[in-house]
């Protein structure tokens, strides 16, 4: 078992954290972008109720600027790990080889890595797929050593079983 004072939920790879930097400077770009336009719109001469224009630049701000401050508290609370699975259990930056059981017969091995927050595709030689941490499989392995069972639910409803067959 990892112990750990950091939520699982705030631990990052140094590749996962490097996409939520770019993700906040995404944010910082479209809240500009959108203040632009909020600014361009005020100078039509209707009065605010009167401006379609203004109230969906309006919105836009009000939208990345929650998106913006919710990736920057995301970001302030983020650790990065290298190998927290040192001890044999799976964690957040752990290669996993696995055996899940779709059912109907249907039983197939696969390597997963575990990510930080809101990752998903395959790794850079795409050997692996990457699996969020956040995600139903994710925490579904977290803890686990070689030889665990586990369960998880799919995102329309179906329960699927695995075996972990290796941490690396």
């Amino acid at each position: 078992m990892i112990t750990t004072t950091i939520p699982q939920d705030h631990l990052y790879t140094a590749e996962s954290l490097a996409a939520l930097d770019r993700q906040i400077e995404d944010a910082r770009v479209r809240l500009q972008d959108a203040l632009g336009a909020m600014g361009e719109n005020m100078d039509g001469g209707n009065t605010w109720h009167d401006n379609a224009f203004f109230e969906e630049a309006t919105t836009r701000v009000d939208q990345w600027t929650n998106q913006l401050g919710w990736l920057l508290q995301l970001r302030a609370l983020a650790k990065v790990v290298d190998n927290l699975q040192s001890c044999g259990a799976v964690g957040v930056g752990s290669q996993v080889r696995i055996r899940v059981d779709f059912g109907s017969g249907v039983v197939e091995d696969q390597l997963i890595v575990i990510s930080g927050h809101f990752t998903i595709g395959r790794s850079d030689d795409e050997s692996a797929i990457k699996v969020s941490s956040s995600a139903p499989l994710g925490v579904a392995m977290l803890s686990k050593q070689a030889g665990d069972e586990f369960t998880y639910v799919t995102p329309s409803g179906k329960t699927v079983a695995g075996l972990v067959l290796d941490v690396m």
